[in-house]
């Protein structure tokens, strides 16, 4: 992380310059940890446990993520989208700055 704060428990979070930033590297995080598990067992994960998750609508949550299913912007765009508004409790961030912040991600892979 460029620089981290303590969250509750003492957890480390990243701290980004912008929004943008930090979502493009939780699609990073995403893209290295989650491939092949089920939608709901990397939801499951990403929350550590505390709390189901309405994936996005649309998403079966039996579907297993793939390396296609993270090269699939719509695919991706729609999983964060859900994961965002249920962690902030409302939509955080643009549907400009999600799809700028996939598109840095997808920059940054190589």
């Amino acid at each position: 992380f460029p620089s981290h704060d303590k969250i509750g428990g003492g957890h480390k979070i990243g701290k980004f310059p912008t929004p943008v930033h930090g979502l493009a590297a939780n699609f990073d995080l995403f893209s290295r940890n989650y491939t092949g598990l089920t939608v709901k067992e990397a939801v499951r994960r990403w929350r550590g446990g505390n709390g189901g998750l309405e994936v996005s609508k649309g998403i079966d949550p039996n579907t297993k993520i793939t390396k296609d299913q993270i090269n699939d912007k719509e695919f991706m765009l729609s999983l964060f989208r859900g994961m965002a508004k249920h962690e902030a409790g409302k939509d955080h961030l643009s549907e400009r700055e999600i799809e700028e912040a996939y598109e840095l991600f997808k920059s940054k892979q190589g």
